[in-house]
Parts: C-alpha cells; structure tokens; sequence
C-alpha cells in the first residue's frame, strides 16, 4: 500500500515554532515544536475533513485526562487559521517496539526473546490501566509504542480510542479506524469491539517481532483485512523451533479469532507473573 507523500514543514504552527518533522501517516503529520521555552511533540491533521476535527478532540480528551504511566500525556489542542487541527503533548524519547527489539542487528536471538517479552507485559500493563477506564485503544502497533534505551514504553496516538460504556459492553463502530494489518476481525466487520481486540493487535506485533514477518499483511487495505478475518498463520515455534513454546502458544491465543478466546490485559500479566521462570511450560492457560 502506498505512502502518503510527506507534507512541507512549516515555519510555525499557531504559536509553536517548528523545528523539524518527526514522522507522518495517512492522516497526520507530527512534528518536534517549541513554545513558552519547551519543547513539545505537535500532531496536525493533513486531511482536510470535518470529521477529523472530532477525532482531534476525542484524541485530545483522552491523553490530557489519563495519568497513567506509559501513555503520553497531552497539553493543548487548537485549529489554527491555516492549516488543519492540532493537538500538543510530550515530546517522548525513544524508537518503535520493533527498533528496539532488533537493535542495529547485533541483539542475540536469547536477548531478542527478553525484549520482545519486555514489550508484550510492559504494553499489555498499560493496557489493563486503560481498560479499566473503559477505553480501547484500537491502534496498537509498533509505530504507536516508543521505547527508551532502557526499555520503558509509552503508548502513542489515542486517534483510534474508544469509550465504552464499561468493559463488559462491547461497542459497534460504523466505520473502521486503526490500521488493517494488525487490527482485529471485529474491527473491519462491524462486530462489537472491546479491549480484547487490543490484545489481539498487540498479538500480531508480538508474532512480527517473533517471527520477523506480519502474516496478515495484503497488498492492499481490503486483502489485509480479510486476511485478518481468514487466515490462521503457524504457530510461532512451529516457524523458529527456537522460540519458546509457552510465549508462542500465548500469542496464538491472542490471535484467536473468536474475541471471547482471548486473554485479558489482566490474565496474560498474572500469566507471566506464575511463569516468571518457566516460559518453557508447554501450553499457557490464562482462562
């Protein structure tokens, strides 16, 4: 699937001076700025939409009312007289979860396992957090989840949240948001979305780091989304016999395509919190 082009730097944006670009999607640019003598991260909208006004806002509401560690925390929101919404927050150090994992290509296969087993319960601990408030993220993938030198995450881009009315109420949405390739079934067919379709998303991001490939990936949006909703890829020790069994059975069991087949945030962390040193066990049990 093709890249947006990347949009011209601007000088400024409202009050904040850029200094120069950070990333950019199909939706949005994010640039480094300044303003009052800090420094910030600034995420402007790049589509001319009204709809996406509204999903500023949602964004802004959720990362500037949350004090949970390991979500970035949001500062300011506006539309400026030209160009579209923005919306201001931490300016976080760190690369994506997959960077992190693979290093520069010397991490041995022993330390890769452990990275990748650091990201899967520091995220799956802030998704708990986030669940308990009633919220789905609904966009985790490695680009969304930064990580230190020294292995602390904060999860990123809140424009996918949902708000439910509470954990056991599920919620229909009327059009898809997030990214193809690592959302859950539920999240193209219309089907009731909760925090098990985080889980899932967060299981295809530990198969890729396990795995080194994305199996639901299609050459376009609709060929990966039904690719999410059809294909069962090997298990992860099945394609590396080196992976231990246990975290390769766990992430099978996140990718279930039934919801209700899934772990919870909660019960994959007491998972690992029982098998602190036996990831070797055969066959995780969470339920």
């Amino acid at each position: 699937m093709p890249r947006r082009p990347a949009p011209p730097v601007p000088e400024r944006v409202d009050s904040y001076t850029v200094l120069k670009r950070l990333g950019w999607g199909g939706n949005a640019a994010v640039y480094l700025v300044e303003g009052r003598g800090k420094r910030y991260a600034l995420k402007q909208s790049i589509v001319r939409k009204s709809g996406k006004y509204k999903s500023f806002q949602r964004e802004f509401r959720t990362i500037s009312k949350l004090n949970i560690p390991g979500v970035v925390r949001g500062h300011r929101f506006g539309w400026p007289l030209v160009g579209g919404p923005y919306l201001t927050m931490d300016q976080v150090p760190g690369i994506s979860a997959k960077r992190w994992v693979h290093g520069a290509g010397d991490v041995d296969p022993a330390e890769k396992v452990e990275r990748i087993v650091s990201v899967l319960t520091e995220v799956t601990g802030v998704l708990s957090q986030l669940h308990r408030h009633a919220l789905v993220h609904c966009d985790i993938k490695s680009n969304n989840i930064l990580v230190t030198p020294q292995g602390k995450i904060t999860l990123i881009d809140f424009g996918a949240v949902l708000q439910l009315r509470s954990l056991k109420h599920p919620r229909r949405r009327s059009k898809f948001l997030g990214t193809r390739s690592s959302a859950a079934p539920e999240q193209s067919d219309g089907s009731p979305i909760g925090g098990f379709s985080d889980m899932y998303s967060l299981g295809v991001l530990v198969y890729t780091m396990l795995v080194g490939k994305n199996p639901f990936r299609g050459k376009t949006a609709a060929e990966s989304s039904h690719r999410q909703q059809t294909v069962v890829p090997p298990a992860p020790a099945d394609v590396a016999p080196t992976i231990l069994p246990g975290l390769s059975d766990l992430t099978m069991q996140m990718l279930s395509k039934k919801a209700q087949d899934r772990p919870t945030s909660d019960e994959v962390l007491r998972w690992f919190a029982d098998r602190q040193d036996s990831l070797h066990d055969s066959r995780p049990n969470p339920r």
